[in-house]
């Protein structure tokens, strides 16, 4: 599978999502020092190369949810990247954030959110609260079977 045509001074840690909707493999990398951008890259389905899906900006986000604005002071964002669902129809693909308690979708074509739910903290090993992280987070998907999640130890 090729990498994606990344610039020279990328770096890894810029990366916020990789996963699949609908067939589609798609990678997020945060655009710096604005945070509140990123790119969103899919797999062309012929596996020959990646392109840019999306470019989008969150700044929307900070007037129904005020929360969600980056404190780029202490080098951290306050918000994490669940994952992105891709419909049916594209204008209603959303990108889904999970935001001080809440997750919360964007939609990519008209940039318009709304809160889906809220979410108690993740508890960590540790007995901490955690921030969910894409890493975490399952797509839902409809089956006759009871399916456990895996755990190592």
């Amino acid at each position: 599978m090729p990498m994606p045509p990344f610039s020279e001074s990328f770096n890894f840690d810029n990366i916020s999502y990789f996963g699949e909707s609908r067939g589609h493999l798609h990678l997020i990398v945060i655009e710096e020092p604005m945070l509140t951008e990123c790119d969103i890259w899919e797999l062309k389905t012929d596996y020959s190369g990646w392109f840019v899906r999306y470019r989008v900006n969150l700044d929307p986000l900070a007037i129904p949810f005020p929360e969600t604005i980056w404190n780029l002071d202490a080098q951290y964002e306050v918000c994490s990247l669940l994952g992105i669902v891709r419909a049916e129809k594209e204008e209603e693909s959303i990108l889904v954030l999970f935001v001080s308690g809440k997750a919360i979708s964007f939609n990519l074509n008209d940039k318009t959110s709304k809160k889906l739910c809220d979410l108690m903290p993740c508890p960590s090993a540790a007995g901490l609260a955690l921030d969910y992280e894409w890493l975490g987070v399952y797509q839902y998907v409809d089956t006759i079977f009871h399916v456990w999640p895996l755990t190592f130890s």
